[in-house]
């Protein structure tokens, strides 16, 4: 196996001056780069150094540069070794203009890698789903862009789909008439190329579903395909009516019901999601020799945060032997996927951060990419620790606290767990706040509390001072230690957490409680006011349940006998305030059904899984509590 250790690029499209991405050990790379940056000429210039080794490749410099300056792109690849993680047999391979690379010895890998569909923009994903039409035709698309260099070995090709469809059209067109040999050959040739066709889809769509059934669960997804028989007609009206019947359509359901015109019929995120999948599928049928390199340029632009973790874990579960370049514009995004990649495949990743500056030269002023490599507070902190950097245990707490900062935030966590009582997000700063919101939501949960409490106790004698100037202030090498692996605990739980806690209801809310009796001659309804969050979540077992919540009593309201009954609003002035206060919806639901049983003798019907619990949405509309509860496990 080869991995790439170097990216030299010098004078190619927006890079003006030599910039060097370094790789040593093989690594992948994840990319922010702000519009401009340099990171779509790194995408351009990439992928024009592999198709060079395959076919010839104008080198594209930069627009600044005055004429007849050399430019280059070079890469350096060895040997990867999968059990010490080393690369040796380091080779560099030149592209620029007036080199030919295609009869350059011991580059069959690369040759091979330029037939692959390694290369994904979110233009790529378009192609799949951007028409006019509800349900497209995409058997160019197929033919002519997804599969175009997949070679059916497997089913008797020793030539591209693309190439092997070119050539059954000349065969069969390119005659003076119907009796020719080369005509009827390549009829016989269509009636293989369609069996050939559909057993590659048959493959395709099954890894496709693949994906979408293990990583897209929540989407219900299931995708196929049909493909009209591709039959020869010829027509009545000469040579000029022949054709061959070439339709095929996406069959796309959700659970049971099947979407006839899915452009229309599917939000963007589905979309992309299939998009993506066919992609990442066709890639795996043909993933190259010796180099398997991956670059995805922006591709999660239409899939929404919650749902881009499954591509990392797709990569991360179905791509393990591809080198992975992944560049995003999407600052928030990189931030997470960074911590992400770091705490769970630190040593295979590397951190990159694309900016534009502005630079004169030769009487012209125009923007330059330059080159940070980012590195976490929490790694930052490490690094002051632990001695990569010259130790310094104040600035090491410092980034310790800006890395807690980060992670218990909106970032991370809802940010209804950090509203203040006006609605506003309290501060990042306010880290104490923060831990302590953070605390009660893992009590509610059932959350085991050691982390966040080795991090509480150490915050006031410990993080706070050395994030200051405080003179008298004791600095002690293993606190902090025990700091730091909190902390990388603390990551975890809270990435595990969130797979199976979600937000229900906002405190502040109102949720309506709706008794009546079974003949329907009596009707109530209770208008609770939520002083906390409910969360919905499922414990280590898999069980669902509810957060504990206190709330109030602001208004009741009824019917009897066809007769509206006078609105009842509890307040402070009543001596039996407080019995309309409730620890929880569901004693809420229990005291209230006693009040009506006990108290005012009405055979008003019990609850069952809150299926008289409803939510306020707006004036006058509301929604089935247990719908939105339902939804978000489905989800989980």
């Amino acid at each position: 196996m080869k991995k790439i250790t170097k990216i030299e690029i010098e004078n190619s499209r927006a890079y003006y001056d030599r910039l060097t991405f370094s790789m040593e050990k093989g690594e992948n790379v994840l990319l922010y780069g702000e519009n401009g940056s340099g990171k779509t000429s790194l995408y351009k210039s990439l992928n024009d150094f592999i198709q060079s080794f395959y076919s010839h490749v104008s080198y594209t410099t930069n627009r600044y540069k005055p004429a007849g300056v050399a430019g280059e792109v070079i890469l350096t690849i060895g040997d990867y070794n999968d059990i010490t993680g080393e690369v040796d047999n380091i080779v560099k391979y030149r592209y620029a203009e007036g080199v030919d690379n295609t009869s350059v010895a011991g580059t069959a890998f690369l040759k091979s890698l330029a037939l692959t569909k390694g290369f994904l923009n979110y233009k790529d994903l378009l192609k799949v789903y951007l028409y006019e039409d509800d349900n497209p035709n995409l058997f160019n698309f197929f033919i002519e862009h997804l599969l175009k260099d997949h070679v059916a070995s497997a089913q008797g090709l020793n030539s591209s789909l693309a190439l092997e469809w070119k050539q059954i059209k000349q065969d069969i067109f390119n005659v003076y008439n119907r009796n020719e040999v080369r005509h009827q050959r390549g009829l016989q040739k269509l009636v293989k190329f369609e069996k050939v066709l559909r057993s590659v889809l048959d493959s395709l769509f099954k890894e496709v579903n693949n994906y979408l059934v293990h990583y897209f669960n929540n989407f219900a997804l299931h995708i196929d395909y049909d493909l009209k028989s591709m039959s020869f007609d010829y027509g009545t009206k000469g040579k000029g009516a022949w054709k061959i019947e070439q339709d095929l359509r996406l069959k796309i359901s959700i659970g049971s019901s099947s979407i006839k015109g899915f452009t229309e019929g599917l939000n963007e995120a589905r979309l992309s999601a299939i998009a993506i999948c066919l992609y990442l599928a066709a890639l795996k049928a043909n993933p190259g020799k010796e180099l398997h390199l991956m670059f995805l340029d922006d591709i999660f632009i239409g899939i929404d945060s919650s749902n881009r973790w499954a591509i990392l874990d797709i990569l991360e579960h179905e791509f393990k032997d591809f080198q992975i370049i992944m560049a995003t514009y999407d600052r928030s995004w990189y931030c997470l996927a960074r911590n992400f990649l770091t705490n769970h495949h630190g040593n295979r990743w590397k951190f990159i951060n694309l900016y534009s500056l502005p630079k004169t030269d030769n009487g012209l002023s125009f923007f330059v990419p330059i080159m940070t490599v980012g590195t976490s507070a929490y790694n930052r902190a490490k690094e002051y620790l632990h001695g990569q950097r010259p130790v310094d245990l104040p600035a090491a707490a410092n980034y310790f606290r800006k890395a807690l900062e980060e992670l218990i935030s909106e970032k991370y966590l809802p940010k209804e767990l950090f509203m203040s009582d006006d609605y506003s997000l309290i501060p990042g700063y306010k880290l104490t706040k923060h831990i302590g919101a953070l605390i009660d939501l893992f009590v509610k949960t059932g959350e085991d509390m050691v982390k966040i409490m080795t991090i509480k106790s150490y915050l006031h004698p410990l993080i706070h001072p050395l994030s200051h100037y405080e003179e008298e202030a004791q600095v002690y090498r293993n606190e902090l230690v025990a700091v730091e692996e909190a902390i990388k605990g603390l990551y975890s739980q809270i990435e595990n957490l969130n797979k199976r806690c979600r937000i229900l209801i906002g405190r502040n809310n109102i949720v309506e409680i709706r008794y009546e009796t079974a003949d329907k001659s009596y009707f109530a309804k209770y208008q609770i006011q939520l002083d906390d969050n409910i969360w919905v979540y499922k414990d280590k077992n898999g069980a669902a349940h509810l957060t504990k919540c206190n709330c109030k009593c602001v208004l009741m309201e009824g019917k009897l006998n066809g007769n509206i009954l006078p609105p009842f609003k509890p307040n402070k002035r009543m001596q039996n305030y407080n019995n309309f206060y409730y620890a929880s919806l569901d004693e809420a639901l229990q005291k209230i059904y006693d009040f009506e049983v006990n108290t005012k003798k009405h055979a008003v019907t019990a609850h069952n899984d809150y299926d008289i619990v409803f939510r306020l949405l707006g004036k006058n509309f509301y929604e089935p509590f247990v719908q939105k509860r339902n939804e978000i496990l489905a989800s989980m």
